[in-house]
């Protein structure tokens, strides 16, 4: 080996690697953590932040229109070594709200818009990838009617999901329900009644007229989590579902889209929800998602 003299190719190039990683840092902004602490980061309206955090959810939807053009808005809870953010991005910019440092997910998801939280880990109550996630219709049937053939076999199609940095994105194999399975869908369907404001609009002497002609679901929660939708949809109400004598309180809105109301069902703890429209009810069952069953809504 020998050495290079001073000034060599090798020195003017160390020369200029470290001039590069010092101007990677050269903008970077001491950031009140709300604690008495600091912490050096990058500025919040550069395009490429997020390749500096782990992003521990993430959740996109249109929040507004003008004319014919869609705002979108997307909101992202971040992780910056132990410093907890919500970060904002639109097509108005780019914004973080800091939570704190080694703070609880849920705290995070009270500061947020567009999360809900259930079983500790939280769920983007906004409709992003739903449209590769599209939930079959099934054929109506009536269990008073004499059907000598068996039910058809329903099969599970699972769509592609986000999952929170950390947790392995499981995509559970296709499974066919048999057709004891699907007969017992159909027939809890069938005696499964939906009550708004003391009026049945789904079930035994539904009314014709649902509030608004769109797609509704009746998500089973409690009033806590009827209030984390409400905060990040704007408009959910409370319905009441009797399945078979039981009875128990879900929310109600259109603000969604039906793998969306499907994750947001299985973060409650939900095993199924309900899908409405104007002629016919159905039953999602949320681990996979798919519709087990369909009915007419007014009977």
């Amino acid at each position: 080996m020998f050495d290079l003299p001073a000034g060599s190719f090798v020195d003017e190039y160390d020369d200029e690697f470290a001039e590069v990683e010092d101007d990677e840092f050269a903008d970077w902004e001491e950031v009140d953590i709300g604690d008495g602490t600091t912490e050096l980061m990058p500025p919040e309206d550069r395009y490429e932040f997020r390749d500096h955090v782990d992003v521990i959810a993430s959740a996109s939807g249109a929040v507004g229109s003008i004319g014919p053009m869609t705002q979108e808005h997307r909101e992202y809870i971040c992780c910056f070594d132990d410093v907890y953010l919500v970060r904002s991005e639109g097509d108005w910019g780019y914004s973080n709200t800091i939570i704190g440092r080694n703070v609880s997910l849920k705290e995070c998801v009270e500061r947020s818009q567009a999360f809900v939280i259930g079983g500790g880990t939280p769920v983007g109550a906004w409709s992003d990838e739903d449209s590769d996630g599209d939930i079959d219709d099934e054929e109506l049937w009536d269990p008073d009617e004499d059907d000598d053939d068996p039910p058809p076999v329903v099969p599970v199609r699972v769509p592609r999901h986000r999952s929170p940095v950390g947790l392995r994105a499981c995509s559970a194999p296709a499974r066919l329900f048999s057709q004891s399975e699907r007969r017992e869908f159909l027939e809890a369907l069938w005696s499964t009644t939906i009550t708004l404001d003391h009026v049945p609009i789904a079930g035994e002497g539904a009314a014709a007229e649902l509030p608004a002609n769109t797609t509704w679901f009746a998500i089973p929660c409690d009033a806590g989590e009827r209030a984390q939708l409400d905060r990040a949809l704007g408009r959910v109400g409370a319905v009441s579902v009797e399945v078979g004598g039981h009875r128990f309180d879900a929310a109600f809105t259109d603000r969604m889209a039906a793998t969306t109301a499907a994750r947001v069902g299985a973060a409650f703890g939900a095993s199924e929800i309900w899908q409405l429209d104007r002629d016919s009810v159905r039953t999602i069952r949320v681990d996979e998602p798919v519709a087990v069953a369909r009915a007419l809504r007014v009977r």
